[in-house]
């Protein structure tokens, strides 16, 4: 094991630090907001209905935070895990076992796609995407205004680090395996020359706190698509939504410090005056299952929470109808004024 990563390393080093382009989501602007119209889209990674109404039965506050919405109690993401459920609901072009580039390609670029975008930038909205969990190439340029083409180095100390972790969750007995969990090894091994979308809730949060939000200029109207952490394992936020060591915390502290963050943005567009007349919605990308093993087992019980511009309630109201991800997009666009 220390071989293998000594010798990676050592290669690493010896090669030369010529800066190369990419194609990324920039999130400069992340929390810049139209100023007149907005609809917010936060995407909750693997989030599913079963552990939402498990914690429910134990802590009915759990959805005070979305007091304003209706919960669709009855979606299905169609897809499952975020590949290629994510891709899927922007784009409505199934996935038939293609090689994910392959695919990605080919769904941004589907007529499903294009018409579903142009039609947004048809009603004079702009397009934010952010995520970390879309490979981006020169087809995503008519996608979102956010996407640039930027230099990009490896980042060699996070390449090092992270081929350790892979090495030593090989090699460690089964308990300590969750600290050594590489979620995705290209979110941290590649640095780019602007800011790129945070991955962990914590971090939104801090990202929220430290910078606020602020209402554009030039923009009138918005589309932002966000992409959290969420419940993901292993869970690496307390009940503050401050940053904890992997599984330190019960699911629901978890859940807990999720939806402060959820409130802060909510907090925040309160206080820039654009909550009450912005559409919002509340989703997963997909569900999840963790048996007694500790092994993911995804399931497409995601959850879809919505609020309408001017929609106010005491409590959650609860939607039975069915919905799926395959609705995605006639829903934002019956959202655009």
């Amino acid at each position: 094991m220390a071989t293998a990563v000594v010798t990676v390393s050592l290669s690493l080093l010896k090669a030369e630090n010529k800066p190369n382009y990419g194609i990324v989501f920039d999130a400069t602007n992340e929390y810049v907001m139209g100023s007149e119209e907005n609809t917010v889209v936060i995407v909750l990674d693997t989030f599913g209905r079963d552990i939402l109404e498990e914690e429910l039965s134990e802590h009915p506050e759990a959805l005070d935070v979305l007091h304003d919405f209706t919960f669709y109690d009855e979606e299905d993401s169609v897809y499952a895990p975020t590949f290629p459920s994510f891709v899927h609901f922007l784009t409505e072009y199934e996935y038939n076992g293609e090689p994910r580039e392959e695919y990605e390609k080919t769904a941004f670029t589907s007529e499903s796609s294009k018409k579903f975008f142009d039609e947004i930038y048809s009603r004079g909205y702009n397009v934010e995407i952010n995520t970390r969990d879309i490979l981006t190439g020169e087809y995503m340029q008519y996608i979102a205004d956010n996407v640039k083409s930027v230099k990009k180095e490896v980042n060699k100390k996070e390449v090092r680090r992270e081929l350790s972790k892979l090495s030593a969750y090989r090699y460690v007995p089964y308990f300590l395996k969750p600290y050594f969990y590489v979620m995705n090894p290209g979110v941290y091994t590649t640095a780019y020359d602007v800011k790129t979308p945070q991955v962990f809730n914590q971090s939104h949060y801090d990202n929220m706190i430290n910078g606020g939000m602020q209402l554009s200029d030039t923009v009138k109207k918005r589309v932002g698509i966000y992409h959290y952490y969420g419940m993901h394992k292993s869970y690496m936020n307390d009940e503050f939504a401050h940053a904890t060591e992997p599984d330190t915390t019960t699911r629901w502290q978890t859940m807990q410090g999720l939806w402060v963050v959820v409130d802060t943005f909510f907090n925040l567009m309160k206080e820039n005056g654009i909550y009450d007349n912005s559409t919002i919605i509340v989703m997963s990308d997909h569900g999840v299952c963790y048996d007694h093993t500790g092994y993911d087992h995804f399931y497409t019980d995601s959850i879809f929470f919505m609020k309408k511009p001017e929609e106010k309630h005491d409590e959650v109201v609860r939607n039975h109808a069915p919905l799926t991800h395959h609705e995605f997009q006639r829903i934002i666009l019956e959202s655009l004024k």
